[in-house]
């Protein structure tokens, strides 16, 4: 069941990222305990996230780190909740709309569209890192997290990482 696991999300990532895209090696989904040594008990989804962070964090290097919870500065003290993950969420509404793929710190490429990147089919993935997920923790009760929810709504899960 696991190499079935595998091998959707290795299908999943090469649809994603199109032909002749370079990415570095892929790691394999590991079962992660669900218990989480950390502050908030999850994982931070930046460095973990198998649809748009599948080799740990874009920005630090990270791989399957703990939520640092009041100690990052995504984290929202008073909401106690990953802001990160509210901004992912803009993000994709923004693509569905606008269909710009977004860049780092909430900029988006000027110009022409990126057909590639929303109207794609809608899918639903079944996230193996799901119980232990900072994003999925923060939305409510059977909401999905941002990059499942990008590609629910047919729009590139790579739209969350600002």
């Amino acid at each position: 069941m696991e190499e079935q696991s595998n091998g959707a999300v290795s299908a999943l990532l090469k649809q994603m990222t199109g032909p002749g895209a370079s990415r570095p090696e892929k790691r394999r989904l590991e079962a992660i305990p669900v218990v989480v040594e950390g502050p908030t008990g999850a994982m931070c989804a930046a460095t973990m996230c198998p649809l748009f962070a599948p080799d740990g964090s874009p920005w630090t290097g990270h791989y399957r780190s703990a939520c640092e919870g009041e100690q990052c500065g995504f984290y929202d003290k008073q909401g106690s909740r990953c802001e990160g993950g509210l901004h992912a969420i803009d993000q994709v509404r923004e693509s569905a709309v606008t269909g710009h793929a977004p860049l780092q710190l909430n900029t988006f490429v000027h110009g022409a569209a990126v057909p590639s990147y929303f109207n794609r089919e809608k899918r639903t993935f079944d996230c193996p890192y799901a119980g232990v997920c900072q994003w999925q923790k923060d939305v409510p009760t059977g909401a999905l997290c941002p990059p499942r929810h990008a590609l629910s709504i047919g729009v590139d899960p790579r739209a969350c990482a600002y």
